[in-house]
């Protein structure tokens, strides 16, 4: 019976156990890493929008100088401030991300280095065996289930915003400062 269903007869010893470490295959959830990201980075939110709110003001008013008085200097100035904005922003953020995915990565398995694990793999490489495992039950199993989080995200995130597009799409053209300061205070009560 054991053998029809796949499972282990044995509890593997730890000569086994070993071995699987040196060759760096050790179970852990790719979820924890994604959700502690998840809720860092909404207690960071308010944080991230009040120093964006600034800077996406400054570089409206710069925007609406070189408008009014169009050169190409100017709008060089205008786009190098708005990619070292958005870099300023968005790296830090990024790179935050990255070290918490590899904190609960390190807490779930300890620091593991294993060269056997990074060596390259030829059988791999195989289309064939690729498109096996990109159509297997447990690939499209593991695609539902990022496409039901994503759609719950993104009903959460509509919730949030929704009433706000409304209000700012239902008013006469005004400047840029106050919509973006209303809808930045809006969302972080929302977080």
């Amino acid at each position: 019976m054991a053998k029809e269903s796949g499972e282990k007869t044995e509890k593997p010893t730890p000569k086994r156990k070993k071995e699987a470490r040196e060759e760096g295959r050790i179970p852990k959830s790719p979820e924890i890493a994604g959700w502690l990201v998840v809720l860092v980075g909404t207690s960071l939110m308010p944080l991230f929008f009040r120093t964006g709110e600034a800077r996406v003001l400054g570089l409206f008013t710069m925007s609406a100088d070189v408008i009014r008085s169009p050169t190409q200097g100017g709008a060089i100035q205008v786009l190098q401030t708005g990619l070292g904005d958005f870099i300023s922003l968005v790296l830090p953020l990024v790179g935050a991300f990255a070290a918490l995915g590899l904190v609960a990565t390190v807490a779930q398995t300890g620091l593991v280095l294993s060269a056997k694990a990074a060596k390259p793999k030829f059988s791999r490489i195989s289309p064939k065996a690729g498109f096996k495992r990109m159509v297997s039950p447990s690939s499209l199993w593991d695609l539902v289930k990022q496409i039901l989080k994503l759609t719950v995200l993104g009903l959460i995130a509509y919730r949030a915003t929704d009433s706000v597009w409304l209000r700012v799409s239902g008013t006469a053209p005004v400047q840029m400062g106050p919509i973006v300061s209303y809808s930045a205070s809006v969302l972080l009560t929302r977080v």
